[in-house]
């Protein structure tokens, strides 16, 4: 992705193969950013792929368990000279060991 060559700006998305964080990465490249997608595990990263592209940008993906410090900072390592325009931070896992009515908050 060569998004300083094109002049169209950035979009990092964390989370961005499923649910909200997909919804969000191609609302971004529906408005001509380049996209970056984060993703875990997601079997449909490269369909979030296939459909940016068909807008007209570029998406990447990067597969990194944001949960581990090492593939965390490797992530951010590997950005660190490049640009990003906005980073939605979205990724997140929910694990309840009990049914929302019985949590205390």
């Amino acid at each position: 992705m060569d998004s300083a060559a094109s002049g169209r700006y950035v979009a990092l998305v964390t989370g961005g193969a499923s649910g909200i964080g997909r919804e969000i990465a191609l609302a971004y490249a529906a408005k001509g950013w380049d996209v970056i997608c984060q993703y875990h595990s997601s079997p449909k990263a490269e369909e979030v792929k296939r459909e940016a592209q068909a807008l007209g940008v570029s998406c990447e993906l990067v597969r990194a368990d944001l949960g581990d410090r090492a593939q965390t900072e490797a992530l951010a390592s590997s950005l660190a000279a490049r640009r990003v325009d906005a980073l939605v931070n979205n990724a997140g896992s929910a694990v309840v060991s009990r049914p929302m009515a019985e949590l205390t908050f």
